[in-house]
């Protein structure tokens, strides 16, 4: 199943394993089994998979709905699996692979995708009440990265 999940300005996404259709959903709704895309609602822009250890995920464009429930644009760099719970926090990894997962670190824009050991996100509220992913350690949130800002 591909699913939307919605984190205040950013959106998660997951699929069907037969097709290119998403539905919105929360981060809790999201299986091991799901493929989910990250997408920054007020850009239109997806977080990718493929910069590693170089370069934070790049920000590319895709077209969402307007009712914000569907996308399309989607390439295999912008799709991502989960694991873990909200009480022991989520490890997100690029599609099909297990070996590298996205991390957070205390310097430069701070996310990249590799296997450093800072990997652990968990769900808090920001003041404004909104659900943000928060990097368990740097207190870093996702977010989707553009080079424009």
């Amino acid at each position: 199943m591909k699913k939307l999940f919605s984190l205040f300005a950013v959106i998660f996404m997951a699929m069907s394993m037969w097709a290119q259709s998403w539905d919105l959903c929360t981060i809790d709704q999201l299986t091991a089994t799901d493929i989910f895309v990250i997408v920054d609602a007020n850009t239109g822009k997806a977080m990718t998979n493929d910069k590693g250890t170089s370069a934070a995920p790049a920000a590319t464009a895709v077209t969402v709905t307007e009712d914000g429930n569907n996308i399309s644009g989607v390439t295999d760099v912008m799709k991502w699996n989960i694991s873990g719970n909200a009480e022991d926090g989520y490890t997100i990894y690029p599609n099909g692979v297990t070996d590298k997962w996205l991390y957070a670190t205390a310097t430069n824009n701070g996310l990249r995708v590799g296997n450093n050991n800072a990997k652990t996100f968990k769900i808090e509220n920001h003041t404004n009440g909104e659900p943000f992913l928060k990097h368990v350690g740097t207190s870093r949130y996702i977010g989707v990265y553009s080079s424009q800002d």
